[in-house]
């Protein structure tokens, strides 16, 4: 049985593709919304794409759906990648190197097998290389969500650019989302 996962990560990831694929290693072409780049923000908009799809945020559902379209925009030194699975589920990335501002929001359909932690964590090393950014995983903290009531989270704390990942459940308990966030 598979569920609705909802993903919502600010950190810096990356990556994009535009014609259905049937794994994560299959290249998908992005439709790209952008006039004439500098080589240098060519580059910074590569890059990124690359990231994301090495990362387990568009692996999984890559892997699991396949990858229906995806989209790229460039504008003012903002990166913007956006991602639709084959099955309904979407990945978008907003990245201003800038002002290191990552926002990563994904909703996926996963396997109720999926390790939600190790989906996370995985995620923290693809953004932060092999030390991660130092998310302590063996004790979250548990509270109700700011933004909706019903919502519980465990939370994450890491010791780099205020780190954070989160687990969101419903009142039933059910899985509805996972966090992961970074602001230097």
């Amino acid at each position: 049985m598979k569920r609705w996962l909802f993903l919502y990560v600010n950190l810096a990831l990356i990556g994009c593709s535009a014609e259905p694929v049937q794994t994560a290693t299959t290249p998908v072409l992005c439709i790209l919304n952008y006039g004439t780049l500098l080589p240098e923000e060519e580059i910074s908009v590569k890059s990124l794409q690359h990231r994301v799809e090495a990362g387990p945020l568009y692996t999984v559902p890559a892997t699991i759906e396949g990858v229906k379209a995806c989209d790229v925009r460039y504008e003012s030194g903002v990166i913007a990648l956006e991602y639709h699975f084959r099955k309904g589920g979407w990945l978008r990335v907003k990245q201003d190197a800038r002002i290191e501002y990552m926002d990563q929001e994904a909703r996926l359909v996963l396997p109720q097998a999926e390790n939600l932690e190790n989906i996370l964590s995985r995620a923290e090393l693809s953004a932060y290389g092999a030390t991660g950014c130092g998310i302590d995983w063996r004790n979250p903290e548990t509270r109700i969500s700011d933004d909706d009531h019903g919502v519980t989270e465990e939370v994450f704390h890491g010791d780099v650019c205020n780190c954070q990942a989160r687990i969101r459940r419903d009142a039933g308990k059910r899985t509805i989302g996972l966090l992961l966030r970074s602001a230097c």
